[in-house]
């Protein structure tokens, strides 16, 4: 396979039903958007990093199987703070499941904290992590969760509120060399000690981060594509969807 393509989405929030509003927008129309923008490049597998719903609404999770099923792609989804992740599981079973793509591995992790708005890795969920890498085949591994353990925003509720012990298995597990996730509903990329942290925009709504916090921008929908290459390196392309138009860098 070569050089691997990941189309890394992130906080769809789609609501009960595809004609409500969240913040102003249609989240599955926005979501289409994106995948018409993102479709006209080749994509191996999609990673979804967290917030599918709203608010947990079942409704939303079927509708989001059936948008993905007909990509004919792997797809790998994680619980984020709007979800209900027994009920993402009953949905669809392997959206957890770790994916192995050419000589990577892809973990999704889930950092659902009931009730709060930050994340929380549970000591249980990094030994069934660190239980799935030991000793697995792949040269570089790839960890997928909803809340950044690294992110420009370092707010309380826009973050892992555990990102010291997440840190650490990037350490112990030096084949770890990308982690993606979602949640701060901007993008970027930060690479240190050897990982590239990548955080997708919304397919919803974007916002900015200052003192008053989470500012809904006019920004519009996008997603990043991950390209992951057989040396361990990866490189992320900003795309964002307009309603005329692609505006992207390539990826």
């Amino acid at each position: 396979m070569g050089m691997v393509r990941i189309l890394h989405l992130s906080d769809v929030h789609a609501p009960r039903r595809p004609d409500q509003l969240v913040r102003g927008q249609y989240s599955d129309q926005n979501l289409q958007r994106v995948l018409g923008a993102a479709l006209k490049f080749p994509i191996d597998a999609v990673i979804v990093t967290g917030d599918l719903v709203d608010s947990g609404q079942t409704e939303g999770y079927e509708r989001l199987r059936r948008t993905f099923k007909a990509l004919n792609v792997p797809v790998r989804c994680v619980p984020g703070n709007h979800d209900a992740p027994a009920a993402l599981r009953r949905c669809e079973p392997t959206w957890l499941d770790p994916l192995e793509l050419d000589r990577w591995l892809i973990v999704p992790i889930d950092s659902h904290w009931p009730e709060h708005d930050a994340g929380f890795v549970t000591d249980a969920e990094l030994a069934r992590v660190d239980a799935l890498t030991t000793g697995h085949p792949a040269s570089y591994i790839v960890l997928a969760l909803h809340h950044p353990p690294m992110a420009p925003c370092r707010a309380r509720d826009c973050t892992l509120s555990n990102p010291a012990q997440l840190i650490a298995f990037t350490r112990r597990r030096r084949r770890t060399r990308v982690v993606l996730s979602g949640h701060q509903h901007q993008p970027f990329v930060i690479v240190a000690d050897g990982v590239t942290f990548i955080g997708a925009p919304s397919t919803c709504v974007q916002a900015a981060h200052s003192e008053d916090h989470f500012i809904v921008t006019a920004d519009p929908p996008g997603c990043q594509i991950v390209t992951l290459k057989p040396n361990g390196t990866a490189t992320a392309g900003l795309l964002w969807a307009t309603a005329m138009s692609v505006r992207s860098s390539p990826p």
